[in-house]
């Protein structure tokens, strides 16, 4: 960050006010300062993807913890800066559903070997019912985690809006893993994760701008 007389600082974040539209302005700058908090300038008069320009320097402020807590700060509030990202809003539920499905395929890679080895074999069929419930596990998760990020009490909120509509996932899945006949319940799966998805899609960008 360029302060008015050509010198720099390092910056923490940026305020930004969500108020103001699709495109919130940027309201203040946060900066070290010599206490254990940061302090803010004012709106920097530059802003682009490799400067931050503020007129004067030598006007932050230290901003008290409370204060602090009730800014919308880019770096810290993820979700918020990903709704700020000129882009359909829909593509933030795939980008992270994606991440999740990868994240749950790669630890299967070392479970479904290893319950192999040690309990009795995996069929094809529970296979199929595994990668069905991570997509169902993904479309739902993501769209509750948004939905539960405003809150409060977010930590009990998610496992409270998660677990009711994860027993299908779970029953589908144990279904297709056990019985002779694993097709109904691949069928099952495949139907939920095709109607969740697709509200999930649908109603993404309206659970994270309201």
């Amino acid at each position: 960050m360029t302060n008015g007389d050509g010198s720099s600082t390092r910056l923490v974040d940026l305020v930004v006010d969500l108020s103001t539209g699709d495109y919130p302005m940027v309201t203040g700058v946060l900066v070290p300062g010599e206490g254990p908090g940061p302090y803010v300038l004012p709106a920097p008069t530059r802003l682009d993807r490799h400067e931050v320009r503020v007129p004067d320097g030598t006007r932050a402020d230290p901003v008290a913890e409370e204060r602090l807590a009730q800014m919308v700060l880019l770096r810290r509030d993820i979700l918020d800066a990903l709704v700020l990202a000129p882009c359909d809003r829909s593509a933030i539920w795939l980008a992270k559903g994606v991440a999740t499905f990868v994240f749950l395929a790669l630890a299967e890679v070392v479970a479904l070997p290893a319950f192999a080895l040690f309990f009795s074999p995996v069929s094809w069929a529970a296979i199929a019912g595994v990668l069905l419930a991570d997509l169902g596990i993904c479309a739902v998760g993501v769209l509750l985690s948004a939905m539960a990020a405003a809150g409060r009490a977010r930590e009990l909120l998610l496992p409270l809006l998660f677990l009711p509509l994860a027993l299908p996932i779970v029953v589908g899945g144990v279904g297709a893993s056990v019985v002779a006949d694993p097709g109904r319940y691949l069928a099952f799966l495949a139907l939920y994760d095709a109607i969740f998805t697709l509200l999930a899609w649908a109603s993404f960008e309206y659970v994270v701008t309201e």
